[in-house]
């Protein structure tokens, strides 16, 4: 069920719109990720002496610097990932891990919500997707009524979205097989990690 959404979410892709945007978004993400990792590291540097002091492992540590870098480029699923990774999948170190990032994505969402709606940030910053909407907003209802409500769908426009979803990924696993199928036995080969 979970790859079928991939599919699903790419149809309200605008293709012309993702070739002008993808360049500008991509330079963003990968210095957000540099920054992230460069972040991580010089934390891991900063706090690895004060916590082997108190008793830490330094391998705890540096899996928590992953496992934080990972969310924060990647989301839950990278956090996970590192968190088996290095051990520490189903420990305590994980979930203090996992209550600590939620809290600070909770802060982090406050300030940005907070940010959005100071008179300041909208003079300074062009928002043309709330503007957009608060030119062609019906005055009768709020933005969220308007949003949330009633829009024609039929059954038949549900059944073909599944049918494509389920098309998509049956066709990748088939790929996917005839893909695996080319890995050689030898490990360490560049086709391994692909």
């Amino acid at each position: 069920i979970v790859p079928m959404g991939i599919p699903l979410l790419l149809l309200q892709c605008h293709l012309n719109k993702i070739g002008k945007l993808t360049g500008k978004m991509l330079i963003v993400f990968l210095l957000g990720a540099v920054g992230t990792t460069l972040g991580a590291l010089i934390a891991f540097f900063a706090l690895k002496g004060a916590y082997v002091a108190t008793g830490g492992q330094v391998e705890h540590l540096a899996g928590v610097a992953s496992m934080m870098t990972g969310s924060y480029i990647g989301g839950g699923v990278n956090f996970s990932a590192m968190a088996l990774q290095h051990g520490l999948n189903g420990t305590d170190i994980a979930a203090a891990a996992t209550v600590a990032d939620n809290l600070l994505m909770a802060a982090y969402f406050f300030v940005l919500i907070f940010i959005a709606g100071m008179k300041w940030f909208r003079s300074k910053f062009a928002h043309p997707h709330i503007d957009a909407v608060e030119a062609g907003a019906d005055t009768s209802k709020t933005q969220a009524a308007a949003f949330w409500s009633r829009k024609d769908i039929s059954l038949k426009d549900i059944a073909m979205a599944v049918a494509y979803a389920v098309t998509v990924v049956w066709v990748s696993q088939i790929i996917a097989g005839l893909l695996s199928g080319l890995v050689p036995e030898n490990p360490g080969n560049f086709m391994d990690f692909v």
